[in-house]
């Protein structure tokens, strides 16, 4: 079994050993003052872990070292999921924690697509799921590979043969925790699939023949007749999500699949029910990670674009340092209204809680305050680190419009709740850190992260990283 021991006591870090469970003991040691680099814990062969600062508070896995663990706050024990190559990614806990879901690369792949496997909640028998095509991304959407029912240990998983080309056929299947799958829709085309609010239905972005004759429909995850939501052969359109009070959300791509689609922010429009009009909520980049977040009761934040940059600096909008204003929207009539603490920023990451719709975000300010250097398509995490550093987590309470500050937060990205919405767990420094109150003060559990992936260069597109795919939480 494991021992375990380390805590945050004053300015340094205290010598840890782990032996992770399943496995001969491994030690990994280390002294980090406040101001060491993401680089000087790297060399770490397992990650240091605050079992004592986790303590009750559920269930995280993350990947670090390549390599996925789970840390059980109950036992106060870090389980050691898989090992080997290629690397686990995205991580993600069923909606009652029993099931940990995550993707592998396949080997054969030069396109990423994935394998799907399955795990018990607190990492026990991890497998792959047998009878199931590989994973993939669909191109130019921010939709994920794969999502969980909001209320049945099923997975919705967006499937595709391992190949070169991005436009070919591929299949959405429905895919039980326990065992057991079915093809839900294909082969055809599609633009992402997503669970209703309920679970009781999918939808999807179709065309059985073509990217040309797509259309808006959703249908029961057993399998039916769908219903068409939208058919318009003028535009394309990218699924977002389905959101209580608002409709199916889609981005709509006025240019038909143009050039860079990725690289710019598209109108993220609400569909409220099957043939109604198209609302538009706000521009919204479409990959920035997240782009927008889904309350209980259908609060919804959005991450808006402001308007164009002027001509000397047309592609400004692209990087994610400039012109990002997390919005709040309500429906009847559709109105967003941007959140800010501070002047002269950015705010991003919105964050609502599943308990009583609270809005946790970042704040970051503009690159023209001189912290990041010439713009760049492509930016490695040593020409953006400093830029990143000077983020701050904020808070904005049901019913307020003033948020606050979190003390302590300095570099936070990402915040992401608790599925009971009782704390935030943030990256930070490479690392992950537990907020479990407003007034509490943050403590770091687990470091260090494994990088987000990159392109073949190292480089991020925009300066864009998104360290959720690194870990998820079910508390």
């Amino acid at each position: 079994m494991m021992g375990m021991a380390v805590l945050r006591r004053g300015p340094t870090f205290l010598m840890l050993s782990i032996c992770v469970a399943l496995t001969p003991c491994v030690c990994a040691s280390a002294t980090r003052s406040p101001n060491s680099t993401l680089s000087d814990l790297t060399y770490l062969s397992r990650p240091i872990v605050n079992t004592k600062a986790f303590s009750g508070h559920g269930e995280l896995a993350f990947v670090s070292g390549s390599e996925l663990y789970v840390l059980d706050g109950a036992t106060r024990k870090l389980r050691h999921v898989l090992t080997g190559s290629p690397p686990p990614s995205r991580p993600s806990f069923s909606h009652d924690g029993r099931w940990l879901a995550f993707l592998r690369f396949s080997p054969k792949s030069n396109n990423y697509d994935e394998t799907l496997w399955i795990a018990r909640g607190d990492g026990a028998d991890p497998h792959q799921v047998a009878h199931v095509p590989p994973a993939y991304a669909v191109p130019d959407s921010g939709e994920p590979v794969y999502s969980w029912s909001p209320t049945e240990d099923e997975l919705l998983v967006t499937t595709g043969p391992v190949t070169d080309a991005p436009l070919v056929p591929r299949e959405v299947w429905v895919v039980r925790a326990a065992g057991g799958a079915h093809r839900l829709l294909g082969p055809g085309y599609t633009n992402g699939a997503s669970w209703s609010p309920n679970g009781r239905q999918v939808a999807v972005i179709w065309g059985g023949n073509g990217p040309a004759d797509q259309v808006v429909e959703t249908l029961p995850p057993s399998g039916g007749t769908p219903t068409v939501w939208l058919a318009d052969g003028d535009n394309t359109f990218y699924l977002g999500g389905w959101a209580p009070r608002f409709g199916v959300l889609v981005w709509d791509d006025e240019g038909n699949g143009g050039p860079s689609v990725e690289n710019y922010g598209l109108p993220l429009d609400a569909i409220a029910q099957p043939g109604s009009t198209l609302v538009q909520l706000a521009t919204a980049p479409l990959f920035q990670p997240p782009a927008f977040s889904i309350g209980p009761k259908g609060e919804l934040a959005v991450v808006a674009i402001g308007p164009e940059k002027t001509a000397s600096d047309p592609d400004g909008e692209k990087f994610v340092w400039f012109d990002k204003a997390v919005e709040t929207c309500s429906p009847l009539p559709v109105s967003c209204t941007a959140v800010s603490g501070q002047p002269s920023s950015v705010s991003l990451n919105p964050s609502i809680s599943p308990a009583d719709g609270s809005l946790a975000f970042v704040e970051a300010p503009q690159s023209s305050q001189g912290i990041v250097p010439a713009y760049s398509a492509l930016q490695t995490w040593t020409q953006i680190a400093g830029w990143y550093a000077e983020h701050s987590l904020w808070m904005l309470s049901p019913g307020s419009t003033t948020p606050t500050e979190i003390s302590d937060t300095s570099g936070a990205i990402d915040p992401v709740w608790s599925s009971r919405g009782t704390g935030i767990v943030f990256e930070k420094n490479q690392g992950l850190w537990l907020l479990t109150g407003v007034g509490a003060k943050p403590m770091e559990v687990v470091s260090p992260l494994d990088f987000p992936a990159t392109s073949s260069s190292g480089s991020y597109l925009f300066g864009y990283v998104d360290w959720t795919g690194q870990f998820a939480w079910s508390g």
